[in-house]
This record gives C-alpha cells, sequence and structure tokens, in this order.
C-alpha cells in the first residue's frame, strides 16, 4: 500500500508533477490508514438505521439524519474555536497589562498577575462555552455565553479582563473585533474538566458528586490560591 501510494504521487521530473516530501513509510502508512478509518466511519454512518416504528429508514432520511449529524459536529467545532480565541485574547492582553504595570512598578501589578496565573490555569477548556442567536432589535449576531456548574463563578474576573481588551488602548483597533457576548445562557451540557486545581471548582458543586466519582475525579496537585479582588459587599 504504501508503494502504491508513493508511485501515484511521484512522478519524473519531465512530467512537472510535484513529489512528496520525504516521509517514512511508517508515516505514510498511518496515513492512509487514517484516511480509510474516517471513510469507514462515514460509511457506517451511512447505513439505514431501524426507526422506532421498526422501519427501515429511506435514503432521504439517511441523507437527513446524517446532515444533521454534521451540523452538531460544525457546531461542536465552531464553539471550541470561539473558546480557543477567548483563551488567546484574555492571555495575550493580561500579558500585555503584566508587562506595563511591572515596568512602572504599579501597585495593583499582583492582581493581573493573578488574573493571569487563573487565565493559564484554565486553559482553553476552562473558558465558558456559548451559543449564537439573532438580536431581534439589531439583527446581529450575539453569542449567549453558558454557565459552567463545575466551576467557581469567575464572571467578574473575565469581565474585567476583557473590559480592559476594549478600553486601556494597548491594543491596535485595526484587525477582527469578537463578537458581542451576553451572559445568561443556560448552562453548558460539556463535561467537566479534570486535572485542575482543586481552587477552581465550585465547593457545592463538588459536595454533590456521588462517592464513586469523588474518588476517581483527578485534581492538578497546583495550588491555586483565590484572590479577592471586590469588596464583599461588591456588585450589591
Amino acid at each position: 500500500m504504501v508503494d502504491a501510494v508513493r508511485e501515484y504521487h511521484v512522478k519524473d521530473e519531465d512530467e512537472k508533477f510535484v513529489s512528496l516530501p520525504e516521509r517514512s513509510d511508517d508515516y505514510i502508512q498511518d496515513l492512509v490508514v487514517s484516511q480509510l478509518e474516517r471513510l469507514k466511519g462515514i460509511w457506517k454512518k451511512a447505513q439505514p438505521k431501524v426507526k422506532e416504528n421498526g422501519e427501515i429508514e429511506s435514503a432521504s432520511e439517511i441523507e437527513e439524519r446524517m446532515i444533521v449529524d454534521r451540523e452538531k459536529t460544525e457546531k461542536v467545532a465552531r464553539a471550541a474555536t470561539r473558546r480557543r480565541s477567548w483563551f488567546d485574547r484574555r492571555k495575550e492582553t493580561l500579558v500585555r497589562i503584566v508587562s506595563i504595570k511591572r515596568e512602572q512598578n504599579e501597585a495593583d501589578c499582583f492582581i493581573w498577575e493573578w488574573l493571569l496565573d487563573l487565565v493559564e490555569t484554565l486553559g482553553e477548556d476552562g473558558m465558558s462555552s456559548d451559543e449564537s442567536e439573532i438580536d431581534d432589535r439589531t439583527a446581529t449576531v450575539i453569542y449567549r455565553v453558558k454557565n459552567m456548574p463545575w466551576r467557581r463563578t469567575i464572571s467578574e474576573e473575565m469581565d474585567l479582563i476583557d473590559k480592559q481588551r476594549a478600553t486601556a488602548h494597548i491594543f491596535s483597533k485595526k484587525g477582527s473585533k469578537p463578537m458581542p457576548r451576553m451572559r445568561g445562557g443556560g448552562e453548558s451540557r460539556r463535561d467537566e474538566v479534570e486535572e485542575l486545581p482543586k481552587g477552581i471548582y465550585n465547593k457545592d458543586w463538588l459536595k454533590k458528586l456521588p462517592l464513586s466519582s469523588k474518588d476517581d475525579f483527578k485534581f492538578s496537585p497546583k495550588k491555586f490560591q483565590w484572590l479577592k479582588i471586590w469588596p464583599e459587599n461588591h456588585g450589591k
């Protein structure tokens, strides 16, 4: 199989066919096998299933089911991309702010260092999910941020970072801007993220975990000390 792939891609220079870059036989074999596995999965999904009434799916029903499945997969992928973008933006914002605060020896630098540590500790998977919808008033796309019940509430901390990005005048106004995000999108259906410091998790959520889950749940050995940025009566 490997030889066949090489023979297909590699032609004489006279035919001006671009050859494959140098790769090992194992690499090419893994590439071919992974593609075959992907095609096998698609083929399986395309097989007719038995409906609740005992009838076999028609060709049009199979097509409709596969379209729905593909849309779900693409939706999950888009949400993951947005989480990654928010993580990158927040980290970049905090790195820049911390650098400026240190250079100017400002007293509140430790707060921004802590926020940077928080974002880096959460990682991409620790960022909130969201779902898109059309604003009836403006007819524009907005994103409703979903609450992650397993994670300690950090909405004010994240909003503070995002506000700095928009108002601190430390970034160029050029380039694409993030779509509007609003809170109140309900609870996220994503599974909890393991191997984070225990201080990142919602204490009430941890208490409600079944004993079997508590025993198997994995925490990071890192100690994360929570910092109270605002006074107790903040926001009341």
